[in-house]
C-alpha cells in the first residue's frame, strides 16, 4: 500500500494559532501521527492534493513543509497503520 507523508516546521516566534490551525485541519483531514512530527493518509488524489495545500500554508507562514509519497515504513506495517485509523476513528 502506498501512503502520503506530511512533516512540518513553523518557526518558534510564530505565534500559536497557525499551528492551532493546522492541527486541527489536520485531525479534520484524519491524518495519523505514528509518531512525532510526521502525519500519513492513504495516498488517495484528495490525500495529496489537502496534504500539498497544507505545505503552501506552512510556507506561507515562513515555515517548512515536505509532502512524501511512502511506499513501506519499516517497523510498522501496513495492518498496524490501518489499525491506528480506525482507533484514531473510534476515539471520534
Amino acid at each position: 500500500m502506498s501512503w502520503i507523508v506530511f512533516s512540518h516546521a513553523l518557526p518558534s516566534h510564530v505565534h500559536s494559532s497557525p499551528r492551532v490551525s493546522l492541527w486541527r485541519r489536520l485531525r479534520c483531514l484524519g491524518a495519523i501521527s505514528p509518531t512525532s512530527g510526521i502525519y500519513v493518509l492513504p495516498a488517495r488524489q484528495e490525500c495529496i492534493e489537502a496534504f500539498q495545500w497544507l505545505a503552501q500554508e506552512v510556507q506561507h507562514a515562513k515555515g517548512e513543509a515536505l509532502v512524501m509519497r511512502v511506499e513501506h515504513f519499516e517497523g510498522l506495517a501496513d495492518a498496524q497503520l490501518i489499525e491506528r485509523f480506525r482507533e484514531a476513528r473510534a476515539e471520534e
